[in-house]
């Protein structure tokens, strides 16, 4: 007759499946958890204790390093220096977002009187598939940036209703407009204020996407090759007061 195996019973929790490991390694029920600092694994990094004037500097080297074209004005300025960007880029069509800043900054009004050329803004209630037939029939899509980083010349582009990610994404030509405030060194620094966001109950967006520069690849021979799966020229425009 065989030897009788006794049926072992599984686990089915985490603390059960953690116990008999914890007991051969002598850290029993009471054992106090080491604690986590996360702060040990973050590594140096180049905008470390630089102040917010020397930030700036430093995300414009990164971009112009990207091949991202770049502006520089005052809040007072924006409307005309978007207006000099668009015809700069062969203006046509543009859409922008239906957000109410583009109106209070003047630059939807001054579009509209400075360009003969189309100018749209989604559109919540046209519907999806209208807004992105627009968006990918445009030359130039203009968005705001939630904050930049210093670090890579990243922009943080979030999705709403208000501002589809096509905005971004389908034209030939994306603007974005950064508030020079919102330029923080590193990633850790937006997701913590994404993380500051929603404790604070504020609505997150369904999507935010991290864009440095226009779109390129190299994957094939190590080619780069610009435009593969997004706009082929990005231009910032940085507002300071």
């Amino acid at each position: 007759m065989a030897n009788e195996v006794p049926i072992q019973h599984h686990a089915t929790t985490l603390d059960e499946f953690i116990a008999p490991i914890q007991e051969r390694l002598g850290h029993g029920p009471g054992t106090p958890k080491p604690v986590f600092d996360e702060k040990l694994t973050i590594t140096p990094h180049v905008t470390d204790k630089l102040d917010h004037a020397a930030l700036i500097e430093r995300f414009c080297a990164e971009a112009a390093a990207l091949g991202t074209e770049l502006s520089r004005c005052t809040r007072e300025s924006l409307g005309r220096t978007v207006v000099h960007v668009v015809q700069e880029n062969g203006a046509g069509r543009i859409i922008l977002p239906s957000q109410q800043i583009f109106d209070d900054l003047q630059i939807t009004q001054k579009l509209v009187a400075h360009t003969a050329n189309e100018v749209y803004r989604w559109d919540p209630a046209a519907g999806r598939e209208r807004n992105i037939e627009l968006a990918a029939s445009a030359n130039i899509g203009i968005t705001l940036a939630y904050a930049a980083i210093a670090e890579t010349a990243t922009i943080v582009q979030p999705c709403s209703p208000k501002c589809g990610r096509s905005v971004s994404l389908l034209p030939s030509v994306h603007i974005a407009i950064i508030d020079a405030k919102t330029i923080v060194p590193a990633m850790r620094d937006v997701l913590a204020r994404l993380e500051e966001d929603r404790a604070a109950g504020k609505e997150i967006a369904s999507q935010t996407v991290f864009i440095s520069g226009p779109s390129n690849t190299a994957d094939i021979e190590l080619v780069r090759v610009e435009g593969v799966h997004g706009p082929t020229k990005v231009t910032y425009i940085i507002v300071e007061d």
